[in-house]
């Protein structure tokens, strides 16, 4: 049909002739009827300001500042994890649990090296705990050294215990 030319008020506020053009913006909306055009608003000294408002506004910045440290906590909970498998498992193990896939796989000739220092603990027992660390460390760098040199897998390291493996998860020829 035809625009209709009459205007009706629908609502009105007792301070609607305090709005203007610096304190209100004309919201025009379209419809069935034609176009409905609105002036909305804060009219007074300090604007809208409700009692409740100071209290929402620090809810609301309490529980953000809590969703943010449970999710920075999360995030680090999932790197941590994501380190610690990578740390455990071989790469194609990760890749294929990752897809959903089972992890079981066939090797024809594996060997396993296992060492553990002889005396450890008489040595550590009369060594500071600094020289302890620095004698292991210097171990471990060597023969992490060597594990990547002859491509073999390194599985653990614990304490004075280190164990590696040839031919599995990577197959070695010759």
């Amino acid at each position: 049909g035809l625009p209709t030319k009459e205007m009706t008020k629908l609502a009105w506020s007792e301070q609607a002739d305090k709005l203007n053009e610096g304190n209100s913006v004309e919201v025009k909306t379209e419809s069935l009827h034609g176009i409905w055009i609105n002036r909305v608003g804060v009219v007074g000294d300090n604007g809208w300001n409700p009692e409740w408002w100071p209290t929402a506004v620090a809810s609301v910045v309490v529980a953000s500042f809590i969703l943010m440290v449970l999710t920075a906590m999360t995030m680090v909970k999932s790197y941590l994890h994501k380190d610690l498998v990578n740390r455990m498992l071989p790469k194609q193990a990760i890749r294929k649990l990752q897809r959903g896939q089972t992890v079981v796989e066939k090797y024809n000739i594996v060997t396993v090296f296992f060492a553990d220092i002889v005396g450890y603990t008489g040595a550590a027992g009369s060594m500071r705990p600094a020289q302890v660390m620095k004698m292991l460390n210097e171990l471990y760098t060597e023969l992490d050294k060597l594990a990547e040199k002859h491509q073999v897998y390194k599985v653990e390291t614990v304490g004075n215990q280190y164990m590696v493996v040839a031919g599995a998860p990577e197959r070695v020829t010759g």
